[in-house]
């Protein structure tokens, strides 16, 4: 709906009536042509108010609808004027949904008699999170200043931006045992005391895993099946306590986010079962699975989350923790490194799971009590790696560096 500032209407009337009284009373061809010189532009304005809107349309058209942090989005808005009414100025006042320097600013058009009128602006370096516009402001007047009106375009529209991430390279997992801390490989052996069946043979199977005795009873080719006696799924515990980054959008948390995004993308793409569990607002929990419609899940699921956990991070993992089979890789991303997380950590390798922790590390150098916690860490054998300024840089799990980006 289109609306007006009331005064403009009492003001034209005012003008019209007045032109007339003058002419009226006065008489002579002065007053007269006066007045007849302002009834069409009374007309025209009136016109222009009821009509302006019903006659052009506006509309708002993004380059893409998803898109990773950091880059740039276009923004394209389009004016059509298919009557060549004669629009003198469109103000379009579009509140961007994300903070910005760039584009969120009025867009001001000159139609006059043109038919179609675009013009493109880009926002650069998107921030991380879903973003919905809903409507336009539109702005136009008369020649004349006599009359302005303004009408809400509703035209939702919605991009995901996922969080940017930094590819890895190396990162196997770690099982700790009696003499240290061992790699797992990433599709693990399987142990030959744990037949739980046999299945038909495709290409691809090792000879040393054919069913000989079932092969023959059926005339045909049978795989043994295992029961796998190592890592067969990775659930990540992703840290959103506020209190422990100290504000819901502080940059330290968008490391973490990447940190998980990173870590989850290299283990999907090697079709490793992976899922997650985080805590905000609202409980999530992605059980672990493989495969693209995975990753997309749990992306989309790290676009839109903030540090905005008012409770204990890991009063609520041990809970979750309960559930985890043993075997279990349990990847731990936080920013804390105290007692409570040393103690957290034991308790999930109590449980027979794989644990790996990844601090999140803010500025300065660390502490001594700091240290003496990693130091503990270290005698307890277990994997952790330090997220610093410039990037995973250094990780450790007795005391061997074996993450690389």
């Amino acid at each position: 709906m289109n609306r007006s500032r009331p005064f403009d209407y009492i003001f034209l009337m005012s003008l019209l009536i007045l032109a007339y009284v003058f002419a009226k009373f006065q008489g002579g061809f002065v007053s007269w042509f006066l007045f007849y010189a302002f009834l069409p532009i009374a007309l025209y304005s009136l016109l222009y108010h009821f009509f302006v809107f019903r006659l052009i349309t506006v509309e708002r058209r993004v380059n893409k609808r998803t898109c990773t942090a950091g880059d740039s989005l276009e923004i394209t808005y389009t004016v059509q004027n298919p009557y060549r009414f004669p629009v003198v100025y469109l103000l379009i006042e579009d509140p961007k949904p994300f903070s910005s320097d760039d584009g969120s600013h009025p867009i001001i058009f000159y139609p006059w008699f043109k038919q179609k009128l675009s013009t493109t602006i880009e926002v650069p370096h998107l921030p991380r999170g879903v973003f919905h516009w809903r409507e336009m402001r539109i702005t136009s007047g008369d020649p004349f200043g006599l009359i302005q009106t303004d009408k809400r375009y509703v035209q939702e529209q919605e991009i995901v931006v996922y969080p940017r991430y930094e590819e890895l390279k190396h990162w196997p997992v770690r099982q700790a045992n009696h003499t240290g801390q061992t790699d797992l490989a990433y599709h693990p052996a399987k142990d030959f005391t744990a037949i739980i069946g046999a299945r038909d043979y495709v290409p691809g199977d090792r000879l040393g895993h054919i069913h000989w005795k079932a092969s023959a009873s059926s005339g045909r080719l049978k795989t043994m099946e295992f029961e796998s006696s190592s890592v067969t799924e990775f659930m990540f515990f992703l840290d959103r306590d506020q209190h422990a980054y100290g504000q819901v959008d502080h940059p330290l948390f968008e490391k973490a986010v990447s940190l998980t995004a990173a870590l989850i993308h290299y283990r999907l793409k090697r079709r490793d079962a992976s899922g997650l569990i985080s805590y905000g607002q609202a409980r999530t929990w992605i059980k672990p699975a493989s495969g693209q419609e995975q990753l997309y899940r749990i992306f989309a699921h790290l676009a839109r989350i903030k540090a905005d956990f008012s409770f204990s991070f890991i009063h609520k993992a041990r809970r979750e923790a309960a559930a985890l089979l043993s075997g279990t890789a349990a990847i731990v991303i936080s920013p804390r490194l105290d007692h409570e997380m040393v103690d957290f950590l034991k308790y999930l390798r109590d449980r027979r799971l794989i644990v790996q922790f990844f601090w999140v590390q803010g500025t300065g150098e660390l502490n001594v009590r700091q240290q003496s916690h990693l130091t503990l860490l270290h005698k307890e054998k277990l994997a952790y790696h330090i997220l610093q300024e410039d990037g995973l840089n250094r990780g450790q799990a007795g005391g061997s560096k074996h993450v690389s980006a």
